[in-house]
């Protein structure tokens, strides 16, 4: 019951955001964001202790900070419901492509292409917007406690994307690998014992899941870091990095652990720059 009567708040507010005009429904996302900030205190406290801990940021400037967080995610929310009414005009004028010759250079070698990003600017716009220039795109999500908002969130995903869930992906990553499309892996949060090691991320020790390293190493998959970044003014900067250079030598144990450190210095290098957009409100260490 308890799932039934969240999904049917949830599907309020959806069809709400979703009918809007698209500017106003930005705008009440991101007042729905600052909301939820308020009145969620578990939220605010690790949102708190995060700012604190990782930045030294506390006060009036991680109040400030953590709003403008909570407005984010509010905006990427209202606009990942949008995703299925945008036309190619949204994409080719609020989206400014930097660097896809990496991925393209990437795509060459044959053998898939895995896209490292994190939950920062927009993820679920960056999801679409790479899909029009590679219709062979998967993505590897974490399902939801609530199966209902689950089903509704991935009926919209299928619209752009292949969605794998997390739990036993294995099998269903190589297969898109194979096609020779493109793989996007969200790095950026806690990840359970049994599919973790612990690196740092931000100066502090965090459980990251090593399957990507894993699979990368195993099979040569190239590893190409995007990001989707606001700009302001309702534009977006998706940056595709150069590949990232995986070393491979005896000991593979070691050389996934490099390489997930790798993958964490790149994300944490984009969370420095635009802090604001990234995740804060999730307990990303808890070792």
């Amino acid at each position: 019951m308890k799932h039934r009567i969240e999904f049917f708040l949830f599907y309020l507010i959806a069809r709400i955001l979703y009918y809007l005009p698209y500017t106003t429904g930005i705008k009440l996302g991101e007042y729905l964001g600052r909301l939820f900030y308020r009145v969620s205190r578990s939220r605010r406290n690790i949102t708190a202790e995060n700012l604190s801990t990782t930045l030294g940021i506390e006060g009036p400037q991680a109040e400030e900070m953590a709003l403008k967080v909570m407005q984010n995610v509010g905006a990427t929310f209202a606009e990942f419901l949008k995703i299925p009414g945008l036309d190619e005009r949204f994409f080719t004028e609020s989206i400014e492509v930097e660097g896809f010759e990496n991925y393209l250079e990437a795509k060459k070698m044959g053998k898939g292409v895995f896209l490292l990003s994190a939950h920062i600017g927009n993820w679920e716009i960056l999801g679409a917007s790479h899909q029009r220039r590679e219709p062979q795109s998967a993505v590897v999500f974490r399902k939801t406690s609530n199966p209902y908002v689950n089903a509704y969130i991935e009926s919209i995903r299928k619209g752009y994307v292949d969605p794998i869930p997390s739990k036993d992906a294995a099998r269903k990553i190589m297969a898109a690998l194979k096609k020779g499309g493109s793989v996007g892996i969200l790095l950026d949060q806690h990840a359970v014992d049994e599919e973790a090691i612990i690196v740092d991320f931000l100066g502090r020790p965090a459980a990251t899941s090593y399957g990507l390293a894993l699979i990368a190493l195993k099979t040569g998959t190239p590893v190409v870091p995007v990001f989707m970044l606001r700009k302001g003014g309702g534009k977006f900067r998706c940056v595709y990095e150069r590949p990232i250079c995986l070393k491979k030598d005896e000991d593979l144990k070691e050389d996934i652990r490099q390489a997930t450190i790798d993958f964490n210095e790149i994300i944490g290098k984009y969370v420095k720059m635009y802090p604001e957009q990234w995740f804060w409100i999730h307990r990303r260490w808890k070792v």
